[in-house]
C-alpha cells in the first residue's frame, strides 16, 4: 500500500504556523494509510443513499457541510457516516473504466485508504489551528495547471483519461483564520468522490516521504 499523499494546507497565521499544518497532515495521512483495511468507511453498493449534491462549486460545499457538523459535534460515528460520501460506492468497478484489470483492486485498496486518512487528518487539523466549535468552507474550481511537481516515476498510468476535476478548498474558523488545499475529486452517483490532494490524483502524486532524486 503506498503512503498517503501531501497535502497543501494554508492559512492567515505565521509562517511557522503554516508550516505546522503541512507537517501535522502529513504525519496523520501517514498514519492513515498504514491502515489501509482496518474499519472500512463505505456502505456495500446497492445500500448507500446519498442525498444528491448538485455538481458544483455549491454542491461540493453542502458535501463537505455535514461532514464539518460531525466534527464540531465530536461524533466518531458520524465523522465516518459523513466522510463515506467522499468514497466510491463501488470502487473497483469505477476503475476498472480507467485502468488495467491486474491494477484495479490495489488502486481501490489504496483509495479507501487516502478517503480514512483524509477524514482523520482534516478533523484534526480543523481542531487543533482553528478555533471553533462551528466552521465553515468555501469551495471553488481550481483553473491553474501549472505545477512545479513532477508526478511520481513509478505513478499508475491509466488507459484512458480520467475525469478528475480540482477544487480549492478552504475551511475557516470563527477567528477568521482559515486552512486551504487544493483536491482532486470524481463526480459519481450524485456526489464527488476523493482522489486526493495536491497537484495529482493519489495514483501519481509523489511521496511526500521520499527525497526526489537528483
Amino acid at each position: 500500500m503506498r503512503n498517503s499523499r501531501p497535502s497543501t494546507w494554508i492559512g492567515r497565521k505565521s509562517a511557522g504556523t503554516s508550516v505546522a499544518c503541512v507537517l501535522a497532515a502529513l504525519f496523520v495521512m501517514s498514519i492513515g494509510s498504514g491502515n489501509a483495511r482496518s474499519g472500512r468507511l463505505r456502505v456495500p453498493s446497492g445500500e448507500t443513499k446519498v442525498d444528491g449534491y448538485s455538481h458544483d462549486a455549491k454542491g461540493l460545499q453542502k458535501q463537505y457541510e455535514s461532514c464539518l457538523t460531525a466534527v464540531e459535534k465530536g461524533d466518531q460515528n458520524k465523522m465516518k457516516d459523513s466522510f463515506a460520501a467522499f468514497a466510491l460506492p463501488n470502487p473497483e468497478a469505477w476503475f476498472e473504466q480507467y485502468f488495467a484489470k491486474d491494477q484495479v483492486r490495489q488502486l481501490a485498496w489504496d483509495e479507501e485508504s487516502e478517503v480514512d486518512g483524509y477524514r482523520t487528518s482534516t478533523a484534526m487539523l480543523l481542531r487543533r489551528f482553528l478555533r471553533g466549535p462551528h466552521y465553515s468552507v468555501h469551495s471553488e474550481p481550481n483553473r491553474n495547471d501549472a505545477t512545479n511537481v513532477k508526478p511520481r516515476a513509478d505513478a499508475t498510468l491509466p488507459l484512458t483519461q480520467v475525469p478528475i476535476e480540482k477544487y480549492n478548498v478552504k475551511f475557516s474558523g470563527e477567528d477568521g483564520h482559515r486552512m486551504e488545499h487544493l483536491v482532486n475529486l470524481v463526480n459519481v452517483d450524485g456526489a464527488f468522490r476523493y482522489m486526493g490532494k495536491g497537484s495529482y490524483p493519489f495514483w501519481s502524486m509523489p511521496d511526500a516521504t521520499k527525497k526526489p532524486t537528483q
